[in-house]
């Protein structure tokens, strides 16, 4: 569902998705995002799900997060935010979306199609022979 890309640091490039929430970015072992750098707390950032606001970011224990130089201690994330946690940035976005299959669908509409056609020949060619 959210797609956070370390954008600096020793893990710079790693990928992590966030699908279930509260989802915690910190330095804590429990963490479900472990951060090993300068500035970042055990339980740094905490993401949850609002449904009037979409995710929104709280930090927590006192730790600093900022968006484009902006501190912030609750608010509502959009896509391609990039978080400022000590001494790392990670991009918030919207992770990407899987097309689901829907050949069995097609096919069993183009065979409806196909069946109402071969009625509407039958109905014609019955009342020609009747008239």
């Amino acid at each position: 569902m959210v797609q956070l890309t370390i954008l600096s640091g020793d893990s710079a490039g790693t990928m992590t998705v966030a699908r279930r929430f509260p989802f915690w970015i910190g330095r804590d072992s429990g963490s479900h995002l472990r951060l090993d750098a300068p500035g970042v707390w055990d339980r740094h950032l905490e993401l949850a799900w609002d449904a009037t606001g979409g995710v929104v970011g709280q930090a927590l224990g006192g730790g600093l997060v900022a968006v484009a130089g902006a501190a912030f201690q609750r608010r509502a994330l959009r896509n391609g935010d990039v978080l400022e946690l000590g001494a790392i940035k990670i991009r918030f976005s919207l992770s990407a979306t899987n097309q689901r299959d829907f050949r069995l669908r097609e096919w069993l509409t183009w065979l409806a199609l196909g069946g109402l056609m071969a009625g509407q020949g039958l109905l014609i060619w019955w009342l020609r022979e009747a008239l």
